[in-house]
């Protein structure tokens, strides 16, 4: 009697159903912005049947699916992955990380940052740390910095937040809400 190992890698059906649960479409709007077969989408979702790679682009295009996650969904469809991930610090990326630090040096003397995808702190230019370095000791803090905990931090910035309903505007007060 064989028994079943539980997998913790989602499996192509799964990953389908929810990203396109997350965009909140069923599978007859998948098909009709695809032109594939709702019956097919459902036999793919379901494990009946193995797609091709041009059905996970076509079906990644219409949900609109990063490209880091395309990758995920060829590579359990057991495919190669299509899209190349790149530091940016690596030498390819050269030109992107002049672009991004002119962008930062216009913005001064503002703050400005750049964040990855979990809100890291990748780039700043000047005004930043001069800007969050008044409110939090920035030595305290772990490379990278998380703009949340920078944010939300009890003993940072958080007392210093108003977080609820947003007051009604100066020029309206006594006013009756008009103007």
């Amino acid at each position: 009697m064989a028994t079943q190992s539980t997998s913790t890698v989602p499996q192509l059906g799964e990953l389908l159903r929810y990203w396109r649960q997350e965009r909140g479409k069923s599978q007859l709007d998948v098909s009709l912005d695809t032109g594939i077969s709702q019956r097919y989408l459902s036999f793919v979702e379901s494990g009946r049947s193995a797609p091709s790679r041009d059905f996970i682009s076509i079906v990644s295009d219409a949900l609109n699916i990063p490209l880091r996650e395309r990758n995920v969904l060829l590579l359990v469809s057991g495919f190669a992955p299509k899209y190349s991930e790149q530091s940016i610090d690596a030498e390819q990326m050269a030109v992107v990380t002049q672009a991004i630090d002119r962008m930062l040096h216009q913005h001064e003397p503002h703050p400005a940052l750049v964040l990855d995808r979990y809100w890291n702190v990748i780039r700043t230019n000047e005004a930043a740390p001069r800007f969050f370095g008044s409110f939090v000791d920035l030595e305290k803090k772990p490379k990278p910095r998380n703009l949340l905990d920078l944010m939300f931090d009890p003993v940072g910035m958080r007392p210093l937040l108003r977080i609820g309903k947003r007051s009604q505007p100066v020029c309206c007060k006594g006013s009756g809400g008009k103007r």
